[in-house]
């Protein structure tokens, strides 16, 4: 017999007010989100103007480990939402467990990557120019050996997204993003007697306050997540995994055209100069901000959405 679960307030809060009650908190936290991006590349552009030549370069490598790790989120979501509907407790913990396994996983492959020759490699078809090549090798070295952050960040981010606790997604993100506007100038210009990093100290606050958002939110939901039973097995069910990537795959493949966008607009501005890869590096930040807000309310509003259909479609059955 399938055990099952309470209702969540996904099923029974008024469309509107739930949408709102949901969308704010993502909205706001992922705005803070995007004004430290722009914040972050104010302190590396004070470092030089190469300097933010080499992230923007590297942009490229860092979204593509973003569109995979997103994938596996969406994945898990999505299943998530639709066993919550049905209110099926196993389906919830066998999309929540694969979801765990498919992160370390990828942490793991996003660490061995870091160790090898592939950032060097992806910076060497980017730029000639040794100062940016040397810069962009560290800052991807750094992102990819401390890759967890972000992936385990975007997955227990959108494991409360996903039952409808946006509340306390957004105290993590917000902490994460707080705290990396804190120590980015500590550790990019030495202050307060910390060595002078450079554009290493840049990736270091990245990863640290990511790590530390992911730290909250394991935490919020072990504690405050109590539609899921959360366990970590290096042997999770087949099954779904299969659906988690099968449901992710899509999303993870969209958001790396955009990486390979991004890689396509470096290469033509390359062609005038290392300036130009500069601006643009510069205005995605700003334009993030707007499209950050949209994705924030369309992946509160696909949750609460999924949750709804299912619980309508088992009333449907059991009527």
């Amino acid at each position: 017999m399938r055990e099952t679960i309470t209702e969540n307030k996904m099923g029974v809060a008024p469309v509107w007010s739930l949408l709102l009650k949901m969308a704010l908190p993502v909205i706001l936290s992922t705005a803070v989100q995007a004004l430290y991006n722009i914040v972050d590349g104010i302190f590396v552009a004070m470092i030089s103007e190469k300097a933010l030549s080499a992230i923007t370069y590297a942009m490229p490598m860092v979204t593509l480990l973003t569109a995979l790790s997103t994938g596996i989120a969406v994945g898990m979501n999505t299943m998530l939402s639709r066993a919550l509907g049905e209110k099926i407790q196993q389906e919830v913990n066998d999309a929540a467990e694969a979801a765990v396994f498919l992160v370390m996983i990828t942490g793991a492959v996003s660490l061995v990557t870091g160790f090898t020759r592939l950032p060097s490699a992806f910076m060497n078809t980017q730029t000639a120019d040794l100062e940016i090549f040397d810069a962009g090798i560290k800052y991807l070295k750094v992102c990819y050996i401390f890759g967890i952050g972000t992936i385990a960040q975007l997955f227990f981010e959108r494991m409360l997204i996903s039952t409808g606790k946006t509340l306390y997604s957004m105290i993590s993100q917000l902490v994460g993003a707080v705290l990396n506007i804190v120590i980015d100038p500590i550790l990019i210009f030495g202050l307060f007697d910390f060595p002078e990093m450079g554009i290493i100290g840049a990736a270091v606050a990245t990863v640290l306050s990511q790590i530390t958002a992911a730290g909250i939110a394991l935490f919020l939901n072990t504690k405050k997540n109590k539609e899921i039973q959360l366990r970590f097995s290096i042997e999770p069910r087949f099954y779904a995994v299969k659906r988690v990537l099968y449901l992710g795959i899509p999303s993870a493949v969209l958001l790396a055209l955009n990486s390979f966008m991004m890689f396509n607009f470096n290469a033509v501005l390359s062609k005038f100069s290392s300036t130009a890869v500069a601006v643009f590096g510069a205005c995605c930040r700003y334009t993030h901000l707007f499209y950050a807000v949209l994705n924030a309310l369309c992946s509160t509003s696909v949750t609460s959405n999924v949750y709804t259909r299912l619980k309508l479609e088992v009333c449907q059955v059991r009527k």
